[in-house]
Parts: structure tokens; sequence; C-alpha cells
């Protein structure tokens, strides 16, 4: 299962870089799922979920 979430994350982070921000919290959502009280993955989706402003 760590593996999984290890997994997700990761995909959820190189989305992240490429600016697919609703993919990416997808992904770290999924993460979430599988491990509901981990306050490192809230902490993720928390800080992933703001998207920076274009200029």
């Amino acid at each position: 299962m760590e593996d999984n979430i290890s997994e997700l994350v990761k995909k959820g982070s190189e989305l992240i870089v490429e600016g697919d921000f609703e993919k990416a919290l997808s992904y770290f959502e999924q993460a979430i799922i599988l491990k509901p009280n981990d306050p490192d993955l809230l902490n993720k989706k928390r800080s992933r979920s703001a998207r920076p402003w274009k200029i």
C-alpha cells in the first residue's frame, strides 16, 4: 500500500510541474483515500490545491 501511495504522490507532483493542477489534485486525493489520517498527505493536498496566479 505504501508503494501505491508513493506512486500517486509522485505522479501528482509531476503533474504540478506540468501545470495540470486539477489532475494533480485528483492523485493526491486518491492517496488520501488510502491513508486518510496522514498529515503529510493532507499538507501536500492543501499546498498543491492553491493554484499559482498566472501573470
